[in-house]
C-alpha cells in the first residue's frame, strides 16, 4: 500500500527506488516481487524502468540436524558460512525491450552500481575508476557475457581483517576455495 501511495505522487525527474524485502526465497518472496512489478505496471512505470532484484547473501544449507544448524546461525550469524549456497545470490536485471538471457559467468553485487548508472544513460568516470565492479549494461544489451566478464575470479570475505572467525573465499566457476584464517585451514 505504501509503495502504491508513493508512486501516485507526480514526478518530473527520474526516480531511483530501492525496496528491501527481508525474507528467504520461496512463495512469500515471489509474491512480494510480483506485487512490486504489478504496482509499477499499474503506475505505468514498467516499460520505462530498470528493475534489479538481488540479495546480499544466499541461504546456507544445513549440514546436519536442522535444529542445531538453526541455533548456530542465530547465535553465530549467517555470515560465517561461505558455502556456495550462501555466496551465490540471485541477480535479475530487467530492462524494457531487452530479451531475457541467462549469464553463467561469475558476477558480483559490486557490478550493480556501474551497471545501474550506465543503464540510466549516464557515464561516471569517477565511479568507474573507483569501483571494483564491471558494468553489465553491455551484457544486458546483447554482448557476450564471456567477452565482458571473462573467467573472473571473485573474492568474498565474511569478516573484516582483524575480526575473529574470518574466512575468505575465492570463486572461479565452477570452483570454490575457502580459507579459514583462524585455523589456517582450507576447504
Amino acid at each position: 500500500a505504501s509503495l502504491r501511495n508513493f508512486l501516485r505522487t507526480p514526478r518530473s525527474r527520474p526516480l531511483f527506488l530501492f525496496i528491501h524485502l527481508n525474507m528467504a526465497s520461496g512463495p512469500a518472496a515471489q509474491s512480494e516481487v510480483v506485487e512490486c512489478l504489478d504496482v509499477l505496471d499499474r503506475a505505468d512505470l514498467c516499460e520505462r524502468s530498470v528493475f534489479v532484484l538481488c540479495s546480499d547473501h544466499g541461504f546456507p544449507v544445513p549440514r546436519g540436524e536442522i535444529s542445531t544448524w538453526k541455533a548456530e546461525m542465530e547465535q553465530e550469524g549467517h555470515d560465517l558460512d561461505l558455502s556456495e549456497a550462501n555466496i551465490r545470490v540471485p541477480l535479475l536485471i530487467r530492462v524494457p525491450h531487452s530479451a531475457p538471457i541467462e549469464v553463467l559467468s561469475a558476477v558480483s553485487t559490486l557490478d550493480l552500481a556501474t551497471t545501474v548508472v550506465e543503464l540510466a544513460g549516464h557515464t561516471n568516470d569517477r565511479l568507474r575508476a573507483q569501483s571494483c565492479g564491471t558494468s553489465l549494461a553491455s551484457v544486458v544489451s546483447g554482448a557476450s557475457p564471456e567477452s565482458v566478464l571473462g573467467n573472473r575470479c571473485l573474492r568474498v570475505d565474511n569478516r573484516y581483517y582483524l575480526q575473529p572467525r574470518r574466512k575468505t573465499a575465492l570463486v572461479r566457476l565452477p570452483w570454490l576455495y575457502v580459507r579459514d584464517h583462524d585455523t589456517a585451514s582450507d576447504e
